[in-house]
């Protein structure tokens, strides 16, 4: 039977806690060595800097697990992490 509202997100059907933000730590690295800070590199792609830092750091690891496994393209490498 469907709901007035539709199609409605059940308890078993979501993660808990708060979706993250999907923001490219590569596009993060590239303002920091542009030389912009934390703050600015937030603000320009329009989330908190703990956010653009975790996403860096997790664009840096899943880097250099890449070379550790001699990828020569870092488009060819598999995702490391969960989404």
């Amino acid at each position: 039977m469907a709901s007035a509202q539709g199609d409605v997100d059940t308890p078993q059907n979501r993660k808990p806690g708060r979706p993250r933000s999907d923001v490219s730590g590569q596009e993060v690295t590239e303002l920091r060595e542009q030389g912009l800070s934390w703050r600015q590199v937030a603000s320009r792609i329009g989330v908190s800097p703990a956010t653009c830092m975790r996403a860096a750091r997790a664009f840096q690891n899943h880097e250099n697990a890449c070379q550790n496994l001699a990828v020569p393209d870092l488009d060819d490498c598999p995702q490391l992490w969960d989404d």
